[in-house]
């Protein structure tokens, strides 16, 4: 019974995360979403990578300083030279810096 009622509140959860991501999905130019959907079918479901310890958290290949600045003010989607990943910054980063 326990299994049971984990597995149902699992399900509604996996329900509302598809409603929100279809949400902010139609919100995207048609192209983002082709190009994204195309690198997570390739990469193993990970279309989208973090910084970590300014490297590409895919492939772990350390990206120079300019790049790291470009990740950072998120004005453009970066991909990985080396995985085609997109990068992404993580503000929390930013949060502990301060």
């Amino acid at each position: 019974n326990e299994l049971e009622g984990r597995l149902e509140k699992t399900n509604k959860d996996e329900e509302a995360l598809k409603l929100e991501r279809q949400k902010l999905v139609s919100q995207l130019n048609p192209k983002t979403v082709s190009s994204y959907e195309r690198i997570r079918n390739a990469k193993c479901g990970y279309g989208v990578v973090q910084v970590v310890n300014n490297a590409c958290g895919g492939c772990h290949k350390m990206l120079p300083p300019q790049r790291l600045l470009e990740i950072r003010e998120m004005n453009r989607i970066i991909v990985c030279e080396t995985c085609g990943r997109m990068i992404v910054w993580d503000e929390k980063l930013d949060e502990t810096d301060s």
